[in-house]
This record gives C-alpha cells, structure tokens and sequence, in this order.
C-alpha cells in the first residue's frame, strides 16, 4: 500500500504530519511519496491513501478519490490516528 502525501513546504520530512504517514505506512508494510500532481497522477491505485496538508491538496485528494477508490484523510486526522495507535500499543 502506498502512502501519498502532498506539500510545497520545504521542511515536510521533519513536519509531525509526515513522521505519522511514516509510522502509518511502516504499520501496514507500506511506503510514503510525496505527491506531484505532474508526474504521479497515473500511479495511484485504489489501495493508495492520500493525506492533505493544505486547501490544495485537499481538492487534489477528492479529485484522485473520484478517480479511483481511495482513502483520503486531512494531515489531522493522520496525526490523530498514529496517536491513537501508539496510546494504545502503550497499554
């Protein structure tokens, strides 16, 4: 499964949002790639889930979602759910 994020932001890799695509991807052997719409539109497959970090991408993910099935979440929502996840492997 591919983990697709999209950010202009030159400091993405050390942004909380991408450390929990990060932990998120590796939890279901997957991988992160940061998303160019030029070049990567074409390889996004129904078991792809997109974050967005901005307005922009949020219109890109709901673009790629009615093109294909798959999962789109907001940078908070992932942030959230790695959260989740790590109190819970705590206990």
């Amino acid at each position: 499964m591919n983990r697709l994020w999209t950010s202009q932001d030159p400091k993405t890799r050390q942004s909380e949002l991408y450390q929990a695509a990060l932990k998120s991807a590796y939890s279901e052997n997957g991988c992160t790639k940061i998303f160019n719409p030029a070049e990567d539109e074409a390889i996004v497959r129904s078991d792809d889930i997109y974050i967005h970090a901005d307005p922009h991408s949020e219109m890109m993910g709901a673009t790629l979602q009615n093109m294909t099935d798959i999962r789109v979440y907001s940078g908070l929502e992932a942030i959230y759910s790695v959260k989740k996840a790590d109190i819970h492997l705590a206990n």
